[in-house]
Formats: structure tokens, C-alpha cells, sequence
């Protein structure tokens, strides 16, 4: 089943500005707002290589912590 939408045209420009190649927009309307919007990877206005650049950057940040050594003290 299928509903119609209206859209202005700042709101199509946005979407179809998501839309990857071959991708439907109600698929992209299903990308973007079917996930749980709580992590900054998620944000609705990352670009496809936004979210590639912030993912990697996630990487990097979690491996530098992972390698740091954590002090202890003693009392």
C-alpha cells in the first residue's frame, strides 16, 4: 500500500539529496528516519560521505583509547 506526500520544494531538495543511486525516496525516507536518531552517526543531515568520515574518525578515537593505558593509584 502506498500513501501520497506532499513535500515543499526545500524538503525534496534535502531528500533527494540523500537519495543514493538507485535508491527509491521512500526507501530513503525509511534510511533516514526508521533508525534510532541517538548517536551523532545518525543525524539526518550527514551526507552519506559525512557519515563515512564520522565513522571513521569513531574508529580512530575508540583505538587511541583502547591503546592508552589507564594510571592507578595507590592509597
Amino acid at each position: 500500500m502506498s500513501k501520497l506526500v506532499s513535500l515543499s520544494n526545500e524538503a525534496y531538495s534535502l531528500l533527494s539529496k540523500r537519495k543514493l543511486e538507485g535508491e527509491s525516496f521512500s526507501t530513503v525516507v525509511v534510511r533516514l528516519a526508521g533508525k534510532d536518531q541517538s548517536g551523532i552517526l545518525d543525524i539526518p543531515f550527514a551526507t552519506p560521505e559525512e557519515a563515512k568520515d564520522l565513522e571513521r574518525w569513531k574508529k580512530e578515537i575508540y583505538e587511541n583509547r583502547r591503546k592508552q593505558s589507564l594510571r592507578t593509584f595507590k592509597v
